[in-house]
């Protein structure tokens, strides 16, 4: 873990944390407060010129007590003495989502953490709401909602009442990373910095992807007249069986298997006498004829070596509003030479138009 200074901070929920807007008002799950007002978080992720401006709560003494609400920059960097920030912190955003607990949704790298809340200053384009935290744009990411699949526990070691988890203790005394109370800390830290998805601060395609083959995989199922229209719960549950029918193929070939989906632009990685295989899983209620790739999933195979695992004719019983998933038929492309094997059709361009002269 290169990261000496880490800060794990709980917000609500939002989709694009860029201030209140149709379908993403305010911040959901986010504690009390945001069931009648609205936290400052929900401008995290707002770009102001070359600059994100964050917020955070902290702690917060009991209402009896006399002490400020502040962050413990000392919890950060035990060497900071009077300062009133610290600078080249890794701030993770963790919170709360609908399909899978709680979960990681965004970082600042290099961040300046502040002491005390800074009002918004004109210009910021925060309205009234205030910041704690300062980073760069281009050292930040933030997750399509699809992507928002690491999660991080809560109870003893990591998030309990409180919205804040430090490297350290109070004493300044780092914390057991490799302690079974602790140890995701480091895990997570790991998860940043080997993430090779999509962000939507650069990129707002990213968050297109499974809507663009959620909407293709329900014409081809309607038109074969075969299978249930995906919704986004069929399509997890869809994918969490193909993945472990897939585990389990290549576990019978010997391999070591690790599921990395939530973290790469692909869903396994096999080891097997010390080669490493990258592999494309991908489940469909069709008979498999085509599947749909991302740019992510295509530039993967194109550089690294892959094997494709496609299970098809996934059969799908509905009761009442449940599914029950079953059958299936694997086909399995290994090694996957995307370049030469099968063909790729593009669907649509994206066309930045040129700077005005």
């Amino acid at each position: 873990m290169s990261y000496s200074k880490v800060l794990f901070t709980r917000i609500g929920y939002m989709h694009y944390y860029s201030g209140s807007q149709k379908g993403d008002e305010k911040p959901k799950h986010g504690g009390s407060y945001n069931i009648e007002g609205i936290g400052h978080e929900i401008y995290n992720f707002k770009k102001v010129r070359r600059h994100l401006y964050g917020y955070f709560q902290p702690y917060q003494p009991p209402e009896d007590s006399d002490k400020p609400v502040t962050v413990n920059l000392k919890r950060i960097d035990p060497g900071v003495l009077d300062d009133n920030n610290v600078n080249d912190v890794l701030v993770i955003f963790v919170s709360k989502s609908d399909d899978y607990g709680q979960v990681v949704v965004g970082w600042y790298k290099d961040a300046v953490v502040y002491r005390e809340h800074q009002r918004s200053r004109r210009g910021l384009l925060r309205e009234s709401y205030g910041f704690n935290l300062k980073a760069y744009i281009r050292k930040s990411i933030l997750l399509p909602q699809d992507y928002r699949k690491y999660t991080i526990p809560t109870g003893k070691g990591a998030f309990g009442r409180a919205n804040v988890v430090y490297l350290h203790e109070n004493n300044g005394v780092k914390r057991d990373l490799d302690s079974s109370k602790f140890n995701w800390i480091e895990n997570a830290v790991d998860y940043v910095e080997n993430y090779d998805g999509p962000n939507l601060l650069v990129d707002t395609t990213g968050d297109a992807e499974q809507e663009i083959e959620d909407i293709i995989e329900s014409h081809r199922t309607n038109q074969s007249g075969q299978g249930f229209k995906v919704t986004s719960e069929l399509r997890k549950q869809i994918e969490e069986y193909s993945v472990s029918k897939a585990i389990k193929y290549f576990r019978k070939l010997k391999y070591s298997v690790k599921n990395v989906g939530g973290t790469k632009s692909y869903d396994l990685e096999c080891l097997k006498n010390g080669n490493l295989l990258r592999v494309e899983v991908k489940g469909t209620q069709t008979f498999g004829e085509s599947i749909i790739l991302t740019p992510n999933e295509v530039r993967n195979a194109k550089k690294h070596k892959t094997a494709l695992y496609v299970l098809h004719s996934i059969r799908v019983d509905k009761d009442r509003k449940r599914y029950t998933l079953s059958g299936g038929k694997e086909k399995v492309i290994n090694p996957w030479e995307i370049k030469k094997q099968g063909r790729l059709k593009t669907l649509s361009y994206m066309y930045y138009l040129p700077n005005d002269q």
